[in-house]
């Protein structure tokens, strides 16, 4: 079920992921989701960059390329883009159980700050950039401040996507305020090599987590299912919708491979 507001968060929703963009926690937590929806839970996706701006608003080359890759004519207008998008992700969302919020921020790729990178070409957050974080936790403590039970999972921001850091940062400060915070393995940017793998980006962090294992092995195919619904992004993500599959279905069996199931990975900070 689609919520519109804040307002729409009740004490039903104990578990509440948020998403950089539409497809991100579905590809990294699909499992987790209907886990949870089959033991009665509502979980809810919180997608952060899930609108648009105007048409007077120029495209810049970033987004013509990405429409390009989506097999849209580059110059589709940013908000037509936009819901197509919403469209594939109420479909996975559903087929997850999954309640769903869509916020009002936008795309790196639709805002008209420049991109950043460190000496080493690796994406950073641009200074003016710097606002979403702040006033992303803000709005998300006045949730936490009403429902304290309820249990956050936010973007580890494995791959450096800038995007993912706005999202993680809301999340650290969140936590700081003394919610209980989780952080996923942002998928398929797990899957990359150094210097944008896993293990750089924890190295990055220099904080202690504990990791938490949650068996897919039984909700592995809807997570499958659910992440082929966003079949604008398979190309730019995947290569193919083969390529999905097999990515999709392979990570999880190689975080616990003694055991012969399925996992989702969750960092919990260390008190």
């Amino acid at each position: 079920m689609r919520l519109t507001t804040y307002d729409n968060i009740s004490g039903h929703h104990q578990h509440i992921f948020v998403s950089s963009h539409f497809d991100d926690v579905v590809y990294s937590c699909g499992g987790t989701l209907e886990a949870l929806a089959r033991t009665g839970a509502r979980p809810l996706v919180v997608t952060v960059y899930a609108s648009a701006p105007g048409p007077e608003m120029p495209l810049r080359e970033e987004a013509l390329s990405i429409h390009k890759i989506m097999s849209l004519p580059e110059t589709t207008p940013a908000q037509e883009v936009v819901e197509i998008r919403r469209l594939e992700d109420a479909a996975a969302c559903e087929h997850l159980h999954s309640d769903y919020l869509w916020l009002h921020y936008y795309d790196k790729i639709y805002r008209d700050t420049p991109f950043a990178s460190d000496e080493r070409k690796i994406p950073q957050i641009h200074p003016d950039d710097r606002w979403i974080e702040t006033q992303l936790a803000q709005e998300l403590l006045t949730v936490q401040q009403r429902h304290p039970d309820a249990i956050w999972y936010f973007p580890l921001a494995t791959g450096h996507h800038v995007d993912h850091l706005s999202v993680y940062e809301a999340g650290a400060l969140l936590e700081q305020s003394g919610a209980t915070v989780y952080y996923y393995e942002d998928f398929p940017y797990a899957l990359r090599a150094a210097p944008l793998s896993l293990e750089d980006r924890m190295s990055e962090l220099k904080r202690s987590f504990t990791p938490m294992l949650v068996d897919i092995t039984e909700t592995l195919t809807c997570k499958v299912e659910a992440s082929s619904m966003y079949s604008s992004q398979t190309l730019m993500n995947f290569g193919s919708q083969e390529q999905l599959v097999e990515q999709t279905t392979t990570y999880p069996r190689t975080i616990k491979p003694e055991s012969g199931r399925c996992y989702e990975r969750y960092w919990q900070p260390a008190k």
